[in-house]
């Protein structure tokens, strides 16, 4: 989530930068990082998540960056049964979209991980839809 916020304010030189979340009906949180940046261009975008990409126009913007912040979000994002996706308009912005598995506060059980106590009172964690 940071790196997608820290992205948008980079490349963002007038506009805005928005973050909307919401929780479906599937019990799934969307998070939507929404700038009005410089955009990138369509055929770039599956390119993104490969680690060490760097996109040439507007390097300018973000000189510091090795290409890895999207790869180790996306990572992230699918290990707690999610993902992050994107869309984009040159001139106009980006869209990130990270969504996640929402966790029921009152078991502590979501969509993909359940920490359950085995016999020996040892924390195991099964890796399953529940």
């Amino acid at each position: 989530m940071i790196n997608l916020v820290s992205n948008a304010i980079k490349y963002t030189q007038s506009g805005s930068v928005t973050i909307e979340a919401t929780l479906n009906a599937a019990g799934r949180i969307l998070i939507k990082v929404i700038d009005t940046g410089v955009g990138i261009e369509h055929h770039r975008l599956d390119g993104l998540f490969t680690a060490f990409t760097k996109i040439k126009r507007h390097r300018e913007l973000n000189q510091e960056g090795v290409g890895l912040g999207l790869t180790v979000s996306k990572n992230l994002a699918q290990a707690l049964g999610g993902d992050v996706t994107v869309e984009s308009t040159i001139g106009v912005g980006t869209t990130f979209m990270l969504i996640i598995p929402a966790i029921n506060l009152k078991t502590g059980i979501n969509n993909r991980i359940a920490s359950t106590r085995s016999p020996m009172n040892k924390n195991t964690t099964s890796f399953a839809n529940i």
